[in-house]
């Protein structure tokens, strides 16, 4: 993930959550603290989406509404397409913030697999100026998900530490959730929560 320069990001909830039994049909939503590290408007959202054969639809801002229904928020044209399913949308967050300013971001997107893959993952990479990460994933009922906490260098696939974690239901939906929090994550570092998906059509 690049580094923003005009944005850092505070505090990131990131929110996966798989529709259907046969794992194909995901949400995804996440939510920044941002706070501006030099004068703009514009916030870089960059991830990663990579499936050619599904369906991707353009992200939703959920974030910046008024009293009168209309938002100060929005994406500034098409989503940029990168190499190996790197994406890049640029949010107008409807104003110039002043260095040090504060803003609150949620962005909502909508993916369907048609090839789900073996193991699903929600994480996040810090970079300089993060204080927290909270990474939630709600995933259909079964006994071999084994979701897992892993955490490693950037500029490494291999992982320095990993944890089993523990499923519990949903308290708002008929699925499982998993979550980590990681309170002072390290910039230079990725952190991620991973699982086993079910291929089957059951």
């Amino acid at each position: 993930m690049e580094h923003d320069p005009t944005f850092s990001v505070i505090s990131v909830e990131h929110v996966y959550t798989v529709l259907d039994s046969r794992w194909m049909a995901i949400r995804t939503t996440h939510r920044f603290t941002l706070e501006a590290l030099q004068r703009s408007r514009f916030f870089l959202r960059s991830y990663t989406w990579d499936n050619a054969v599904g369906i991707e639809k353009p992200p939703i801002i959920l974030s910046g509404r008024n009293q009168s229904g209309t938002t100060s928020h929005r994406i500034q044209g098409p989503v940029i397409l990168g190499e190996k399913g790197k994406r890049l949308a640029v949010v107008d967050l409807g104003r110039v913030f002043e260095k040090g300013e504060q803003e609150f971001l949620e962005i909502e997107h909508f993916f369907v697999r048609t090839r789900p893959d073996d193991s699903g993952f929600v994480g996040h990479a810090a970079l300089p100026g993060c204080r927290e990460i909270t990474l939630r994933a709600y995933l259909p009922a079964r006994d071999d998900l084994r979701p897992c906490f892993k955490s490693g260098y950037t500029e490494t696939k291999e992982w320095k530490h990993t944890e089993p974690l523990s499923s519990a239901p949903s308290a708002t939906s008929p699925r499982l959730e998993v979550k980590h929090k990681v309170p002072n994550p390290v910039a230079g570092m990725r952190y991620r929560i991973t699982w086993d998906q079910n291929r089957s059509d059951t």
